[in-house]
């Protein structure tokens, strides 16, 4: 007879209000989240200030756009 342990997925909430203190680091994590857990179901949610780094040509104050990080996150699966 073989056990079959059921493991649940992860299903996580990302928030981000604030692009300079938070854009890329939290990104980073992200990225960092999926890379130990691949199946992780995330969603991210931004509002105020976090909208700005979803704007057309946005870029952190080192320089780094945005779009390349965030396009990566969604062909990931991240919505």
């Amino acid at each position: 007879m073989i056990a079959m342990a059921a493991v649940a997925q992860d299903r996580v909430l990302y928030h981000i209000d604030n692009t300079s203190a938070q854009g890329l680091k939290g990104l980073r994590n992200l990225r960092n989240h999926l890379d130990v857990d691949p199946a992780a179901k995330i969603t991210v949610v931004t509002h105020a200030e976090g909208v700005d780094m979803l704007m057309e040509g946005a870029k952190a104050a080192n320089g780094v756009e945005f779009a390349p990080l965030v396009s990566a996150l969604k062909s990931r699966g991240v919505a």
